[in-house]
């Protein structure tokens, strides 16, 4: 920070506006943060009298006030870009991730998770809090939310929510989420059971230089579906499924399908919005 001083400059600079500006004494101040410079400057017309030492005494603690509010404000806006950029990691992932108090009312989601839970398809939210739309589930999540917000020993847990007939569960995991400040929170996992990931593709061909329909039978195989039920749906013959199947096996050094299985498996899922 730049102490305070008499400004002739700026007087100068004043007197030569043509508005009409009649500033002729002038006192002032600087000072500088990381996040940018601050001035503040006062002024008397010609027929007042000029500034004294005394003036700029007492000018100096506004000067320093004014620089620690810019430097606050600084932070303040530092700290937003940095939640931003946070946010926006975690809204290019597939997987839904999301907080709740020990209560199960939702504190934050990223987009994943904010499109499950709009949705509403078994799992969903109901006046701010997350909820299931069976009893037993809601209550096995409550439970489990309950364990993994516990004050002296919290612990993980999972739960399966069930959704309409013939629809894949919801399978959620709840683990306990200390921050910094030690407010304690719980983190709930999971992935949208009828979400498509299209970048596996892309990422299995870069990885292992598959082709894409290898990579889409590796895509296929990640998610559980048996060689009986990806032959049903490509229409392929079976020597052509097996041929693909050991090509697959070779170039991404497997020795059973299980194994391609968990590879594909691994692979972050990245939101193909």
């Amino acid at each position: 920070m730049f102490p305070p001083t008499v400004g002739e400059a700026v007087c100068e600079a004043k007197r030569s506006k043509p508005e009409g500006d009649d500033t002729f004494h002038c006192i002032g101040g600087r000072f500088d943060v990381p996040w940018g410079d601050g001035f503040i400057g006062i002024h008397r017309d010609r027929r007042a009298d000029p500034f004294e030492p005394d003036d700029l005494d007492r000018l100096l603690p506004h000067t320093a006030t004014i620089a620690r509010v810019l430097k606050l404000k600084g932070e303040l806006t530092a700290a937003r870009r940095g939640e931003n950029r946070a946010k926006d990691a975690l809204d290019t992932l597939a997987l839904a991730i999301c907080t709740v108090d020990r209560r199960g009312r939702l504190l934050a989601a990223n987009g994943a998770a904010e499109t499950v839970l709009a949705r509403g398809d078994g799992f969903g939210l109901r006046n701010g809090k997350v909820t299931t739309r069976s009893q037993a589930d809601a209550t096995a999540l409550a439970q489990a939310i309950a364990l993994a917000s516990a004050p002296a020993s919290p612990r993980a847990g999972s739960v399966a929510v069930r959704r309409e007939a013939g629809k894949a569960p919801c399978l959620i995991s709840v683990t306990p989420l200390i921050g910094r400040a030690g407010s304690a929170g719980v983190m709930l996992v999971f992935r949208d059971p009828d979400a498509e990931d299209i970048s596996l593709v892309c990422h299995l061909r870069a990885l292992f230089a598959l082709s894409k329909a290898e990579a889409e039978i590796a895509v296929e195989l990640g998610t559980g579906r048996s060689t009986a039920e990806i032959l049903a749906e490509r229409c392929v013959s079976a020597n052509t499924l097996n041929a693909q199947l050991k090509s697959i096996m070779a170039k991404m050094d497997c020795h059973r399908q299980a194994e391609i299985a968990a590879l594909a498996a691994a692979l972050p899922r990245l939101r193909s919005g």
